[in-house]
């Protein structure tokens, strides 16, 4: 009688570990799970090839170029910027962040964004000549963008 009471209680035993095994499997494939869909979410991000500046009431679609920079500003998005005017052709907002940068020497067109020193977002409404060096993120198409620009007092946002 004692070997089968015996008996019993091991097979019980061996019964719980084998469900406490299911369980923490199930655990960590439900981990892997959710870490598989924010990569996903994440490679997404990442591959987007525009995103959408809202500008006063006007949205705007710019077209990213396809460095680490614009990685970076995807990161980041959505965000609200409060830029000021300068030079009487470019609106421009500090970053919290620094995004990677590789400044060079560019040629600037009415509609680019620019990343000046790695922590400087720049719109530039009209075309300019310039020795300063920036990274460029992308372009803004719309002959409206520096009627939208004055008129919203720099206010914009970045956004998919």
């Amino acid at each position: 009688m004692k070997k089968i009471l015996i008996a019993c209680l091991c097979l019980l035993l061996m019964s719980g570990c084998t469900t406490t095994k299911t369980k923490k499997k199930s655990v960590a494939q439900s981990t892997k799970d959710t870490n598989s869909s924010q990569n996903v979410k994440v490679e997404e991000k990442s591959s987007a090839k525009t995103i959408k500046v809202k500008i006063g009431s006007q949205v705007f679609k710019m077209t990213l170029e396809d460095n680490e920079s614009t990685q970076s500003l995807l990161s980041l998005l959505p965000l609200e910027l409060s830029m000021a005017s300068l030079n009487n052709n470019e609106y421009y907002a500090e970053l919290d962040n620094s995004l990677n940068a590789h400044d060079q020497s560019v040629t600037i067109k009415a509609g680019d964004v620019m990343l000046y020193k790695g922590n400087v977002l720049v719109i530039f409404y009209k075309d300019v000549k310039t020795s300063n060096k920036y990274t460029k993120l992308g372009h803004i198409d719309g002959d409206a963008l520096a009627d939208a620009l004055k008129k919203a007092d720099g206010e914009a946002t970045l956004s998919l």
